[in-house]
């Protein structure tokens, strides 16, 4: 399972994948909290767009017209735009944010 932590003090990512165990990410990400930085964990969703990139929990998809926001849902990760929700997996776009 992969993760990433987005730092709002800082404005920048930490990926789970840069460290030896997850332990020692969340370890990393707890002393930015402990410092009072906001961090906001994401998920990896083990589906990439159509560029190759990675998707995780929280990003935002450009398909069909529209920007998608990728969410988990219902045992499974979705995409949302408005009231329509769609099966990330048959989704075929970009992540844009």
């Amino acid at each position: 399972m992969k993760f990433r932590a987005y730092d709002h003090f800082n404005q920048k990512y930490t990926f789970s994948d840069k460290f030896v165990t997850l332990s020692a990410f969340f370890a990393e990400c707890e002393k930015l909290e402990a410092g009072g930085n906001r961090v906001t964990y994401e998920r990896a969703t083990g589906v990439v767009d159509k560029n190759g990139t990675e998707i995780y929990e929280g990003d935002r998809m450009l398909a069909y017209g529209h920007k998608w926001h990728i969410i988990f849902s219902c045992g499974g990760f979705v995409g949302k735009y408005r009231w329509e929700y769609r099966n990330l997996r048959m989704m075929h776009g970009e992540v844009i944010e």
